[in-house]
């Protein structure tokens, strides 16, 4: 809610819809980077790992799995 009142604060108190915009295409940006830089490369990392040791989709499923 503060970031909506800083935005509104901004652009204006008549600018209540592209406030809304603002704050969603923002959101997007940091959801969109979160994934490319944090989420990509940590997928990558760990898919190399569990190749590099043979870990197997049925070992991570397995009920005494330490994974």
């Amino acid at each position: 809610m503060m970031l909506y009142k800083f935005i509104l604060e901004k652009l204006g108190n008549n600018q209540k819809n592209s406030a809304v915009d603002v704050g969603i295409n923002l959101l997007q940006y940091v959801f969109e980077e979160t994934k490319i830089q944090i989420w990509g490369p940590r997928c990558e990392l760990l898919n190399r790992l569990e190749k590099e040791y043979g870990i197997t989709k049925q070992d991570k499923k397995k009920p005494d799995s330490i994974f």
